[in-house]
């Protein structure tokens, strides 16, 4: 993407976030909010001003909007689309934390999440992504802190909600209700 095109889609990518913010707080349905080829996937934080949504173009570029309260919301912008290899699993994971996100396959309908003590966590659900809103990682650091300190924190967090995820199961279904897979979250070599 040249730097014209991806900054139109910024542009793009904040009108679709505010009138997805607006639809929220409106209590209207978000997946009727599109706007330039923009729709809604996966969002954990739902009811609240913080969290992240994943979105999709029509065009195959896909990306986040990253909800901060009070503070601009942030975005990120995968030309490519968010993709997925699922010849071993019917879902990718792309993140841990702070809540777990990732693509599922064109026939899977329904994710859960079951963590080490056995808590079934269903995924929300939405133009092939999902996301389920739980924090694996314990490592916190306050908004104040200076930015190489966030970072670090940023990593510490991800490494370590990879280590529990790998003690938790996941379980996909197809829209009829079939397992499709039932096993590890991720693998050991992840």
């Amino acid at each position: 993407m040249s730097d014209e095109q991806v900054q139109r889609e910024l542009v793009e990518m904040r009108i679709f976030a505010a009138a997805y913010r607006a639809a929220e707080i409106a209590g209207t349905p978000v997946e009727e909010v599109s706007h330039a080829g923009w729709r809604a996937g996966a969002r954990f934080g739902a009811g609240t001003d913080r969290g992240e949504v994943m979105i999709r173009n029509e065009s195959g570029v896909d990306g986040t909007c990253v909800f901060r309260g009070e503070q601009d919301t942030l975005f990120t912008i995968l030309s490519t689309g968010f993709g997925g290899d699922f010849t071993e699993r019917p879902y990718v994971i792309m993140g841990r934390a702070p809540a777990v996100t990732g693509t599922l396959a064109p026939e899977a309908a329904r994710l859960e999440l079951v963590s080490e003590d056995g808590t079934v966590h269903p995924a929300h659900v939405a133009a092939g992504t999902f996301a389920v809103d739980l924090d694996l990682s314990r490592t916190r650091v306050v908004d104040t802190a200076p930015p190489e300190e966030r970072l670090d924190a940023m990593w510490a967090g991800s490494a370590e909600a990879a280590e529990r995820l790998r003690a938790c199961t996941l379980r996909v279904f197809d829209g009829s209700g079939v397992l499709l897979y039932e096993g590890p979250a991720i693998s050991n070599e992840a």
